[in-house]
């Protein structure tokens, strides 16, 4: 069993299609239906190995097969069918494709630096998924076949919410904390939103709502049964694309 997000479940043996497509729609704005359906196919293929392998999707192949050419295989640009998609993944190392589908570079032993976001309980290569996608500015996905069969598509991103409803969470505590009578009860109702959505605070964001509850401290201090608000901190990770791209 493993725990995501506060989530439990067990291992993926599956690829997550929907998650995949999700994924690569979010980091590749733009990205057309056809090579989103290409990537697809050639990753629900590279999942059939056995021994674990990992495809890679880059904003800038051809830069990144360049830089890692003393570390991998760079080959010139091409489309691989299943059967060489089949080949190229017996050797060790990710498998570097561009928005396209096109293959840059097979082989390739990913770089990046060392990150809390890791799990120890992992494997080599999805740590080293993990710190290559989180290193590089530009866009990236990256696709683990671990040899127990855990398919992981990294970033793990979390999920897109309306930005009118952080607005709105917003005003209810701006009104609470305004009113003339404190009203606790509607309080502690907009705190357990914001407490629920901590990720999807941005830093002008995070400071409204500390200066709020500050502002309530009083009334929060009266209540020997009231737990002491953590301070609002944006997450590092957090920026517009985790709000609905028909909601900005």
């Amino acid at each position: 069993m493993r725990v995501t997000l506060g989530e439990p479940s067990l291992p993926r043996t599956e690829l997550p299609k929907q998650q995949l497509i999700d994924t690569l729609r979010r980091r590749f704005t733009g990205i057309a239906t056809q090579d989103v359906n290409t990537i697809v196919q050639l990753v629900s293929t590279a999942a059939q190995q056995k021994h674990g392998t990992m495809v890679v999707v880059s904003a800038e192949p051809a830069i990144e097969a360049k830089r890692l050419q003393s570390q991998g295989m760079p080959i010139d640009p091409m489309q691989l069918d299943e059967e060489s998609l089949r080949a190229v993944t017996n050797i060790d190392g990710a498998v570097l494709i561009g928005v396209d589908g096109k293959c840059h570079a097979i082989g390739v032993i990913l770089d990046g630096r060392a990150t809390p976001k890791g799990s120890p309980g992992r494997g080599a290569r999805y740590n080293s998924a993990v710190r290559y996608v989180r290193d590089r500015e530009a866009p990236t996905v990256a696709v683990v076949i671990s040899e127990d069969g855990t398919i992981d598509v990294l970033p793990q991103l979390m999920p897109q919410i309306r930005r009118s409803e952080l607005e709105e969470a917003l005003r209810r505590l701006r009104d609470v904390v305004n009113q003339d009578e404190f009203d606790d009860g509607e309080f502690q109702a907009v705190l357990k939103w914001l407490e629920d959505h901590r990720f999807y605070l941005q830093p002008e964001v995070c400071q409204e709502v500390n200066r709020l509850i500050e502002k309530v401290g009083d009334e929060l201090s009266a209540d020997p049964m009231a737990d002491e608000v953590e301070k609002f901190v944006p997450d590092e990770d957090m920026d517009d694309s985790y709000f609905l791209p028909t909601d900005k």
